[in-house]
């Protein structure tokens, strides 16, 4: 992915950047530090503090919201609590599928004598 902050950056810089093999955001934030940067960059192009000004916007916007493990946990045990439509009876397959009904449509394949009909 190229620079994502482009329309953002000044054209000079970007192609500064691009010049010493900075072409992407996994580039700039992971192949140096801002100094390192900044110093293999031609004098006056970009200074240390708008560097690191911009490698926290790409930070931010490229960053997954966080999820508590507690609230996944309990949305986890709120599907498991669940009455199921019709359970089949093979515990397995009821967890895999949770339970048939509904708009959904399923098809069990396989070999013969690979467990189709296990009941």
């Amino acid at each position: 992915m190229r620079l994502s902050l482009y329309p953002f950056l000044p054209e000079d810089i970007v192609s500064s950047l691009d010049q010493i093999g900075i072409r992407t955001d996994f580039d700039l934030l992971f192949s140096s530090t801002a100094i390192d940067i900044v110093r293999r960059l031609p004098p006056g192009t970009i200074s240390i503090q708008d560097l690191k000004h911009f490698t926290a916007q790409i930070i931010e916007e490229s960053s997954a919201l966080g999820v508590r493990g507690d609230a996944l946990l309990a949305l986890e045990r709120a599907k498991q609590e669940q009455q199921l439509d019709f359970a089949s009876g093979v515990t397995d397959l009821d967890a895999l599928l949770n339970g048939f009904g509904g708009s959904r449509i399923f098809e069990v394949s396989g070999e013969k004598a690979s467990g189709k009909t296990v009941s």
